[in-house]
């Protein structure tokens, strides 16, 4: 048997899921950030903070390291001082640090731009900043700190919030549709639904293709980073409705995407046009040349090869090679118990193209297997 797409965006979704941090990691992560939050609000020697989190935790493509385990997994978050703007960086650093460290004492450690909390399962990155003030007040741009070489502090410049909104825009009308399904499965409010409880399909292809990177770069030190796999998958997402579909249609257009300006290699940040994600790979030739070599694999690996596969074994094994033999028994188990609840229900079909959800015109109800051969 081979799988058609239909088939296969459901394998996907499973997979995402078994990529993904669970539930309970992610009700765990909220609650510490929040506390720490909490201190830091009411900390009266920062004046007016706001805390938030960023990066793959705040958009929801958050992934398990490697092995699988519900461990080590970070939370970025954001301290922004909103009436430090006219002082130093290293003032602004060395406030959130103070205010950290009658927090925790035990577990405090300085990095080049953030404080980070060491818990059991997962670390967390402070990173203290302002409001940018070359923009308007309406702006959600921010100055944060960087420590250099010599001790010293240097002003830099992001905007996670902006970036969140872009790409939340940019999975479009799927995550609405699914963030409503979920609103009114669990009768309440739009509002009230928790980010993590809803994936749309670019946050959940976007989780597979940053574990595949882990995966294939896992001994080595020129893996595309992070925010250069989500922006440019962002970027070539067009709406496609399941997982795999939008896996299959975004990682040849990632490709296409990577400028050349003046002969250097540009990856674009969407809310800041001077920032170039790809600046590194302009130093040498090797990380540009690994993420190609990315893209070649994922596209054999995640899309040929799942295409071609016959049979539930060598689907399990193709997935396995790329994935992780763990990844690939938890989604295909939940995809099987997915499927005798729909044959159970009358709801599973069969036709010359394969297994279908749906009762096309030459498809057949699959009947249901009991005891007594029925």
């Amino acid at each position: 048997m081979s799988f058609n797409t239909e088939t296969l965006n459901e394998i996907f979704t499973e997979l995402a899921e078994a990529v993904g941090i669970t539930e309970p990691m992610a009700e765990a992560a909220e609650r510490s950030y929040k506390s720490v939050g909490r201190h830091l609000d009411e900390d009266e020697s920062l004046g007016e903070t706001e805390v938030y989190p960023q990066g793959s935790f705040a958009i929801g493509t958050a992934t398990r390291p490697v092995s699988g385990e519900d461990s080590d997994y970070d939370i970025d978050l954001v301290c922004e001082l909103k009436e430090a703007s006219q002082r130093s960086a290293r003032y602004v650093k060395m406030s959130v640090g103070d205010s950290l460290e009658s927090y925790r004492k035990d577990a405090e450690e300085e990095g080049k731009r953030c404080w980070t909390f060491q818990y059991d399962r997962f670390h967390m990155d402070v990173l203290p900043c302002t409001p940018d003030l070359a923009f308007c007040e309406e702006s959600t741009a921010i100055r944060l700190t960087h420590k250099n070489p010599d001790g010293t502090y240097s002003d830099r410049f992001s905007n996670p919030k902006g970036y969140r909104d872009w790409f939340t825009a940019k999975a479009g009308e799927p995550r609405k549709a699914r963030r409503a399904a979920v609103s009114n499965r669990m009768r309440c409010s739009l509002e009230d639904v928790p980010e993590y409880a809803v994936k749309s399909p670019l946050q959940q292809a976007v989780q597979i293709i940053k574990h595949h990177r882990d995966v294939m770069f896992e001994n080595r030190d020129d893996a595309p980073i992070s925010i250069i796999l989500t922006t440019l998958a962002a970027k070539a997402y067009r709406g496609e409705m399941g997982v795999f579909d939008t896996v299959r249609g975004i990682l040849p257009r990632m490709a296409q995407l990577v400028e050349l300006r003046d002969g250097e290699y540009w990856v674009e940040n969407p809310v800041d046009e001077y920032e170039n994600f790809a600046e590194k790979w302009n130093d040498g030739p090797q990380k540009a040349r690994a993420f190609y070599e990315w893209v070649d694999a994922a596209r054999a690996d995640l899309v040929e090869g799942p295409m071609g596969a016959i049979g539930l074994d060598k689907l399990k094994e193709v997935i396995a090679g790329s994935m992780g033999d763990r990844q690939a028994s938890d989604a295909l188990k939940s995809f099987g118990k997915g499927i005798k609840a729909k044959r159970e229900s009358g709801k599973l079909f069969a036709s010359a193209t394969g297994i279908s959800l749906t009762a096309a015109e030459d498809a057949k109800a699959i009947p249901n297997h009991t005891f007594f051969g029925a």
